[in-house]
């Protein structure tokens, strides 16, 4: 597969190249092969492509209008010979093309070393403003120091970019993606490897199928999915984050964005968050610490927890307890409080000058509600107990329902 990119404003009126025969250091049974070439090149930004690899890619970008490109073999052969020859059938040319520079020979683009013993390294130091596309169908990436479009991609390689600005797009089929400081339109993707991303900014994607994600220190919107690993997320800053796992747990802390967390078979938590919170979950218990806005939690099967929360509150559970420590804060009108049940009890804490209404159901044979509030508590029947009340002029609703448990209301400080 050939790696198609668009690059604006790539001009290159003149070039020159300076290459070398290969030097050659015997060891034991292997022949290291070393061949280099320069490329000056007259306009920036410049662009490299290097397709069909199959070995280590190395880029750096300094500060420099030349090319300095290496190749490194180190093959295992009988003799001096037999090394030459397997050297000739793959060694890659450095070459100039249309849009700047290549590294791939035509009549060599099913790259394999088959059964021969071969490594191969590819070094080049660019221009900082070069576009880099690379594609190997069996070594790593590492990437460094750049500004342009970058498109990596590895058959079966881990990933490292850093330090870069530009549109960046990396893709692995069976190893890990790392990416620190970088700064644009940013996609990751792994088909079963972990991503780790730190000192990001911008738009940002990132997708694994089988692996963790961890993210540290964002600032931009995200996108964020595993279909079988965990997600943590840290140091958030921007408008929307979207984390969604079809396995694993989801972690937040330190977010400044409205926030939707989704796992099908796992726990969400989330702590010191300044924005919404919807969070849910079919097998697992959600926690929620610190939130400076309304949230949405619920599970099918757990307990949700949600302390110290400034804004409105929707919980909800079908096998498990239900436990809200409310706080008021004029920067939101709404503050209504739904939380419902099954096979659990739901306890609410709320301050003594509260300005709420009382809207109580618990059903089945083993129920109750109680208050520090003085509200009105009727057993209607041996099955159902309902209460109501109002506390200061009763402008925000509290309804709470439980099926088979308690609901007890807590006065703070008591």
């Amino acid at each position: 597969m050939k790696i198609k990119i668009a690059f604006a404003l790539i001009l290159l009126s003149s070039f020159a190249l300076w290459a070398q025969e290969p030097t050659v250091v015997e060891r034991g049974k292997y022949y290291i092969f070393t061949w280099s070439t320069d490329a000056e090149v007259k306009s920036v930004p410049s662009q490299l492509t290097m397709n069909h690899l199959n070995g280590d890619v190395l880029i750096r970008g300094y500060h420099n209008n030349t090319i300095k490109y290496v190749e490194k073999m180190q093959i295992e052969a009988s003799s001096r010979r037999e090394a030459e020859k397997l050297w000739e059938q793959y060694h890659l040319k450095f070459e100039a093309d249309h849009n700047g520079f290549i590294v791939n020979q035509e009549g060599k683009r099913n790259l394999s070393f088959g059964s021969h013993s071969i490594r191969v390294d590819y070094i080049a130091d660019v221009p900082e403003m070069t576009s880099i596309a690379v594609n190997t169908l069996g070594g790593n990436i590492d990437v460094s120091e750049l500004q342009g479009a970058i498109e990596l991609v590895s058959a079966g390689g881990d990933i490292r970019i850093e330090k870069t600005r530009g549109r960046i797009f990396t893709k692995t089929y069976g190893g890990d993606v790392q990416a620190f400081q970088l700064e644009g339109k940013i996609e990751a993707r792994s088909a079963g490897g972990d991503i780790e991303m730190r000192l990001v900014t911008g738009e940002i994607s990132v997708e694994t199928a089988g692996g963790d994600i961890l993210l540290k220190t964002m600032n931009g919107n995200l996108d964020i999915t595993t279909l079988g690993g965990d997600i943590e997320l840290a140091d958030v800053k921007g408008q929307k984050v979207r984390l969604k796992t079809m396995g694993g747990d989801v972690q937040v802390d330190d977010c400044e964005a409205d926030l939707y967390a989704e796992t099908k078979g796992g726990e969400i938590k989330v702590r010191n968050i300044t924005g919404s919170v919807e969070g849910k979950t079919s097998g697992g218990d959600v926690y929620g610490r610190n939130i400076n806005g309304p949230a949405r939690l619920s599970t099918m099967s757990g307990d949700v927890e949600i302390m110290r929360i400034t804004g409105a509150v929707d919980a909800e559970t079908k096998n498990g307890s239900i436990l809200i420590s409310k706080y008021y804060s004029p920067k939101f009108e709404n503050h209504k409080i739904f939380a419902s049940t099954q096979n659990g009890s739901i306890s609410l804490d709320l301050p003594a000058n509260a300005d709420v209404s009382f809207d109580l159901t618990a059903r089945g044979y083993d129920n109750s509600i109680t208050s520090d509030f003085n509200i009105d508590i009727k057993k209607i029947d041996s099955r159902l107990v309902k209460a109501s009340g109002r506390l200061e002029k009763g402008t925000h609703a509290v309804e709470l329902y439980v099926d088979n448990g308690n609901i007890k209301i807590r006065k703070r400080g008591q």
